[in-house]
Order: C-alpha cells, then structure tokens, then sequence
C-alpha cells in the first residue's frame, strides 16, 4: 500500500477541492515494483542453500523495512519536481522493486523454515493463528496506510520497527540448512 500510494500521481491541491475524484496512479511504476515478486521468487530458488534460511530471511527484512522507510521518507519530502529527468522516479522505482523483493524473499523464506523447525500440529495452529491477525491486519491497513491524514512518515517508520522486530525473531531460529529432516 505505501509503494501504491507512493505513485500516486494526485496533487495534493486536488485532494482539498476534489474529494469525489478517482486518484490517478502511476501503473507503469506499480507494474515494474510488481515484477519484484517474479525476481524475488528467482533468488531464493538460486540462493536459499547457499547463504542459508536465517541469514537470507534477516537480510531480506532489513532491506526491506529500510526501502519502505526510505519510499516514505522521500514521499515525506513533497518533492514535485526531479528537474526532468526523471531521476527521481526512477530512484523511487528502484527502491520499491527491492522493497517488494525483500518482502518476497523474507516470506518465501519463512514458509520454507517453519516447515523445517515446526511439528505438523504446532505448524497448523501457527498458519491459523497468523491468518487470523493477517485478515485483521488487511482491514487496517487501509485506515493506517492509505489514510492521507496520517503522515507517512509515521507509516514508514511502525513498518521499520516492524521489520527489525521480525529480522530479530528471524536471527534467534536455528539454521537448518544442509540438515536432514526426519
């Protein structure tokens, strides 16, 4: 939601006199962060083995609380102009597509360690458990993110916390590469 608010192409004048108006979105820069996922997917199939589970679950959510954060800070800045060149489109293109590959990677990752540290029962309840605060989590979000009133500085940095508190919960697994299951 912050990389979609991110490249919206609305002016902020016209959220003040046309509350009923669709936002306008940049989809080119939207489809090229969405490509991220594709990319991300790629990298763990290449790399998981080799850095191992932890070490690639820690550094995925690093970079991607510190992209988020940076998108937010940089939208926090209003710049409106990037003197045409569009170097700063592109800069914020970069930093959403590593933002959405990190985020890929951390949960492709995840999902490949609980089957190998968790029992079927424990797993079970665990996937229920994060379900459940998911679906919380998708009905406020909205209200937190996407909301103009709140300022998306404050967004950028409850999600930096976030992802530093699960790099941490993350580094305390243990490391099951190259171990037999069974």
């Amino acid at each position: 939601m912050v990389i979609t608010r991110t490249f919206d192409k609305e002016d902020e004048a016209d959220d003040d006199n046309n509350s009923d108006t669709l936002p306008d979105f940049d989809y080119n820069a939207i489809f090229v962060s969405s490509c991220a996922e594709l990319a991300g997917t790629t990298i763990v199939i290449l790399i998981l083995d080799r850095v191992g589970r932890v070490k690639s679950q820690v550094f995925s959510l690093l970079v991607g609380g510190f992209s988020v954060f940076y998108l937010c800070i940089v939208q926090d800045e209003n710049i409106s102009s990037d003197g045409g060149d569009g170097s700063r489109r592109f800069v914020l293109i970069t930093v959403a597509f590593f933002a959405r590959m990190s985020a890929m990677i951390g949960t492709s990752v995840m999902w490949i360690a609980t089957v190998e540290v968790l029992p079927t029962s424990l797993r079970s309840t665990g996937h229920a458990v994060a379900n459940s605060f998911g679906r919380i989590g998708a009905f406020v979000a909205p209200y937190i993110v996407a909301e103009s009133s709140t300022p998306i500085h404050k967004v950028g940095l409850s999600m930096l916390i976030m992802h530093l508190v699960a790099a941490f919960a993350a580094w305390q697994l243990p490391e099951t590469t190259g171990i037999g299951l069974g």
